[in-house]
């Protein structure tokens, strides 16, 4: 029988010769039961996970990259999945079959965060989005367990395969803004005001990458680094500053802050111990000399901008007023304080998973600019990770996630402290600075709706795990741990299936709101109803459902039908009073659905039901100034001229509009 002896260290390191290694005879027809996967017959899969997650950074800045479309999190589950399974099946034949097992602290923080998820459905208004919250959540735990195996299974060379990764996702997006800048605006004294990249899907990914950067050009690893690729990292550094800069990202500037500290907290921790550290000095004051003028540029950029005076009162205040006009912060104080409501009202099981963009509108729209007071835009997130996951899934959820990031984030600050070296933890000070600067990124924005940032949090996570000596020696055996596996997989199953489901849609949705700008009314009504179904029954970028579109489509073509009394025009406008109800049988809030109703009912001239819509509106919206007009030509029509003035008394000082103009003179 032909067969070869191949030589493998097993996962948790060399305790002994034999305990590490093992020899066992390989039949060439693969007839005999392999005992392990050895690590000759899967190199390549070393690489698969890596490589995808650069994929996604190259996916991010081409067309693709719209937020409203699932490529990046279907590509990423597609290999996760292909991953898992095959090394699944090979782990599966396996008689000491093992997979990771979390410290008690980390296990009990994901308990709570996936229950929190769990509890949530039972009180989301649409399941739909609650079942694709929790599985986008599931498929970031499973990814940092899928990776913790991974990094079990290949050791440190599987561990700088990652930190190769990271190092080139920061750099592609990097290399992507400056050459986007240099190419489209000629140089730094031609940036027009005003323009900026967008901080939240690439400034914050190339902070991410800074430490693995600075890691590769300073050697900080057990392991050598070619000089040349020490000269490219070091090359990346002023590219990934630059693209940092030209983000124009507040939250940035606190990221290298942050990393100004720890960078200072590390280099007194390994002082006193480290000789090589003590020669090196300069090399660590240069980090912290350029994080402060980095960060220093930064604020004198954003400093141009103007804010609105804002109190940390107002987070907490139901009656707050908060004015954001037209900056960051003031829309994110305004978003929180809507969110801490939310939260107040419903502290145990949160409003559901996914749900948080259907009921934002119930509390009001007070402050913001003229898109959102008509409807226009609406917001479907409150910029904020920690609210959006306590708002959404209450108290167990928020306790949860935070434990997770406070766990990974104590774990890796007492392995730094044990080391003897910096070389010893030099991939765990990498992961930590990761950590940090997702925590940070989370307070400000939504990194955990975007698959690429979970998946660095899931690396981040997998590196601080396994490099934790007595989490790696307790491993758990057994047929029992198959089950586990399979529990594993469910989220990226799901997750799978559900982005492959929606990828069809979700290029309808983009189709959609073209024809909806060319005002090609029939493709709207088309696409509307490609797009619709019971999973995706929301477009994307405004959680309006697209029942309304529909609705709008038939109202827009009955235009050209003659008016009331005529059979077709009514038989279109009844299509679209349906359409109508129906999107407000799905999002009870969309003040688009609502202006819908009333504005139906009035070309319908059925004016006491435009008259019993509009008021119905102008509960939640009050200071929708085109809802109080339009109530009053309601009014007007049924020869109730007080009421009509009374709804006229309503508008905002200031308010320009004809028929506001037109139906003063008529009120005479």
């Amino acid at each position: 029988m032909n067969g070869k002896w191949v030589v493998c260290n097993v996962a948790n390191g060399a305790r002994s010769t034999q305990a590490s290694c093992f020899v066992y005879l390989r039949p060439a027809l693969g007839m005999a039961k392999s005992k392990s996967v050895t690590r000759e017959e899967g190199k390549w899969a070393k690489y698969l996970l890596p490589i995808a997650l650069v994929v996604l950074s190259l996916v991010t800045v081409s067309s693709l990259a719209d937020p409203a479309t699932l490529p990046r999190t279907l590509i990423w589950t597609a290999v996760a999945l292909f991953w898992m399974i095959w090394r699944g099946v090979k782990a599966w034949k396996m008689d000491d079959f093992q997979l990771p097992r979390y410290p008690k602290w980390i296990t009990v923080s994901i308990g709570l965060l996936v229950i929190g998820h769990l509890v949530s459905l039972f009180v989301a208004h649409s399941l739909a989005e609650g079942i694709l919250a929790t599985s986008r959540m599931g498929v970031m735990l499973g990814s940092m367990y899928m990776l913790s195996w991974q990094l079990q299974e290949d050791g440190s060379e599987g561990k700088q395969n990652w930190i190769f990764a990271i190092w080139a996702l920061g750099s592609i997006q990097a290399l992507f803004a400056v050459g986007h800048f240099v190419m489209n605006f000629g140089g730094p004294a031609s940036l027009p005001a005003g323009t900026q990249l967008n901080s939240n899907l690439m400034g914050v990914v190339m902070v991410l990458a800074l430490p693995a950067a600075a890691y590769l050009a300073l050697q900080v690893s057990a392991k050598p680094i070619t000089k040349s690729l020490k000269l490219v990292a070091g090359m990346t550094l002023p590219m990934l500053i630059g693209g940092v800069y030209l983000s124009a990202s507040r939250t940035s500037l606190l990221i290298i802050l942050m990393y100004t500290v720890l960078t200072v907290a590390l280099c007194f921790s390994f002082l006193r111990k480290n000789e090589w550290l003590r020669k090196n000095r300069a090399i660590f004051i240069s980090i912290v000399v350029l994080a402060v003028v980095g960060s220093t540029l930064l604020m004198m950029k954003g400093s141009q901008r103007k804010e609105t005076p804002l109190k940390f009162e107002y987070l907490l205040d139901d009656e707050a007023l908060i004015i954001p006009k037209t900056n960051s912060i003031g829309v994110r104080f305004a978003l929180w304080n809507r969110s801490v409501q939310m939260a107040k009202r419903q502290p145990f099981t949160g409003v559901g998973a996914g749900n948080w963009k259907l009921e934002i509108p119930s509390y009001g729209i007070k402050g913001f600019d003229e898109k959102v007071r008509y409807g226009m835009h609406f917001f479907l997130r409150p910029h904020n990770d920690y609210l959006w996951i306590f708002s959404e899934t209450g108290i167990l959820g928020l306790l949860g996630y935070l434990g997770l990031l406070g766990g990974l984030f104590v774990y890796a600050a007492r392995q730094i402290l044990r080391a003897k070296t910096m070389a010893e933890v030099g991939i765990v000070i990498v992961a930590l600075f990761g950590l940090s600067a997702y925590m940070v990124d989370a307070f400000f924005a939504f990194p955990g709706e975007r698959v690429e940032n979970t998946v660095l949090l899931a690396v981040f996570g997998a590196l601080i795990l396994n490099a934790d000596l007595k989490s790696r020696d307790k491993v758990a055996k057994g047929a029992g741990q198959k089950g586990l596996l399979l529990l594993v997989l469910i989220p990226f199953v799901a997750q799978f299936g559900l982005s492959l489901y929606k990828f069809p849609k979700d290029a309808a949705n983009l189709r959609l709101r073209a024809a909806k700008a060319q005002k090609d009314w029939k493709e709207v009504g088309l696409q509307a109803g490609l797009a619709d179904s019971w999973w995706t029954r929301y477009e994307t970028h405004s959680a309006t459902p697209f029942a309304w579109y529909a609705a709008v489509s038939n109202v827009e073509q009955a235009r050209g039908l003659g008016g009331p009394g005529n059979a077709a025009f009514d038989q279109m406008m009844e299509k679209a009073l349906a359409k109508t109800k129906l999107a407000l049988e799905y999002s009870p809030h969309s003040l688009m659905a609502l202006t819908e109703l009333g504005s139906t009912y009035a070309q319908m001239n059925r004016f006491p039901e435009a008259v019993t819509a509009y008021e119905a509106l102008l509960k939640t919206f009050p200071d929708n100034n085109e809802a109080w007009i339009n109530l009053a030509i309601c009014q007007y029509n049924l020869k109730d001229f007080d009421a009509a003035k009374a709804a006229i008394s309503k508008v905002q000082a200031g308010f320009e509009s004809s028929n506001l103009e037109a139906l003063q003179n008529a009120l005479k």
